[in-house]
């Protein structure tokens, strides 16, 4: 059976409707369906006649147009498809949708409530997302001991962590930190913000030192006095937003104007002291001639800093921003 584009049209836009109403009587993402129950969920509700009479192409066109549709913006770490949902629906949904995990977007999503260390063993390898900042039950002030353990379990497989979203105390950084003391080399993302005022230092083998694939990075009253080395590495990112820096986590300029040189697809740039005399005494006074070489941020559009007015007269002092647009 064949399908041209105005019949695929018309069964996509009446599916997506009958696939909301099955969705929404089916279990919760949270939980797991084994293939055995899921056939017997499908004949009982009687939709086995339904679901053959697409081939699987078909369905799997509705199911990205339903990722798509469901979330205009395109943010690739939110749930823009149920896929737990639709692996109960029948054995064939389970197939199509397994079939094609990067088409659709599939990954195992940790965020509060999430039996993440359960779900572990229950689906596929997929990549792991850690984001306790965008969800409805998301508690500034504190964690469950379940919570803690479900982020330390994601953790513990490095290689599928794609995305860490987290506002940490000093004790649960801590924890983090120790585990992390490794290369992450699916990382695209990664966002800490410290809660209490236990200000902890992030050693130098956090990642390992080492973040191919890191995109965005967003660190908030955590103080990372080797961040440098980690930049050097991560040539990819687009976005580095450092706010609140305490004087632990003092970086100078010259060490950061070096790192940023190789931060070629660098977009957006952030840097925000705790306070206006951040920079350390014995750098009060220090003036110094523009360097001879300067390094060039080729794509940086926007700027932002907060701070002591000496070092942003140093930072500006040796680098080039041909294309920046916003100055903060």
């Amino acid at each position: 059976m064949t399908y041209n584009g105005q019949k695929i049209g018309k069964i996509v836009k009446s599916l997506c409707k009958k696939l909301g109403k099955i969705l929404a009587r089916t279990k919760s993402p949270s939980s797991y369906v084994p293939v055995a129950r899921a056939e017997t969920i499908d004949q009982t509700h009687g939709r086995k006649t339904t679901n053959d009479i697409l081939p699987d192409d078909v369905l799997l066109q509705i199911f990205a147009f339903c990722q798509v549709d469901r979330h205009p913006l395109g943010s690739p770490f939110h749930p823009v498809l149920e896929w737990h949902k639709l692996v109960h629906v029948c054995q064939k949904w389970r197939r199509v949708t397994f079939s094609s995990p990067r088409r659709l977007d599939l990954y195992l999503l940790c965020t509060c409530g999430t039996p993440v260390r359960k779900n572990l063993g229950c689906w596929p390898a997929f990549p792991i997302i850690i984001d306790y900042v965008n969800y409805p039950n998301y508690s500034s002030k504190r964690f469950s001991p379940n919570d803690e353990d479900n982020i330390i379990a994601a953790l513990e497989d490095p290689n599928r962590v794609r995305c860490l979203k987290l506002p940490v105390t000093s004790l649960l950084l801590g924890k983090v930190a120790t585990v992390m003391q490794e290369s992450f080399p699916m990382l695209t993302k990664l966002l800490l913000s410290l809660k209490d005022k236990n200000v902890s230092v992030l050693p130098g083998a956090f990642l390992g030192g080492f973040a191919p694939c890191l995109q965005e990075i967003h660190l908030e009253g955590i103080p990372f006095p080797t961040l440098p080395t980690l930049l050097s590495s991560a040539t990819d990112l687009v976005v580095l937003y450092l706010h609140c820096i305490p004087h632990t986590g003092y970086i100078s300029p010259e060490a950061m104007v070096a790192s940023l040189a190789a931060l070629t697809r660098l977009g957006d740039l952030s840097i925000e002291f705790q306070s206006s005399t951040s920079r350390p005494i014995q750098h009060g006074n220090r003036r110094r001639l523009a360097p001879l070489t300067r390094a060039v941020l080729p794509a940086l559009t926007s700027f932002e800093f907060r701070g002591a007015s000496e070092y942003l007269e140093d930072l500006v002092a040796q680098i080039d921003t041909p294309r920046l647009a916003s100055i903060g």
